[in-house]
């Protein structure tokens, strides 16, 4: 039991001993010109690059999908909108058509009394 123990034992100085040790490490380039290519994607034959943070159409076919982008954006904050002030009108209709309902109730109420 005891020689399982000290292998235990060894291996885990063994171990310990290599974590303490860092790597040799090269020194990071400082040259400008050293920047990565940026990122491209092509998709259905439409070319993207990322640059700046921002997907970019690298092809004249991706500036039109780029406009039709822009327009579809547009026309669906255009139907949010639209969808918004007609839940808005739907709601005070049927505040109304419950206040009318009330009134038709008091109406038959006074009538039989």
């Amino acid at each position: 039991m005891s020689s399982a123990l000290e292998t235990v034992r060894k291996h885990t100085r063994r171990m310990s001993e290599s974590l303490k040790r860092s790597p040799i490490k090269e020194p990071r380039s400082t040259n400008i010109d050293d920047h990565p290519a940026p990122i491209s994607l092509l998709l259905d034959g439409n070319e993207m690059v990322y640059e700046n943070g921002i997907w970019v159409a690298a092809t004249a076919d991706g500036m039109q999908l780029k406009e039709q982008l822009t327009t579809l954006v547009d026309r669906n904050q255009q139907l949010q909108e639209e969808n918004q002030l007609l839940k808005f009108k739907l709601e005070l209709l049927m505040d109304m058509l419950a206040v009318t309902k009330l009134d038709v109730l008091r109406l038959q109420e006074a009538q039989r009394h």
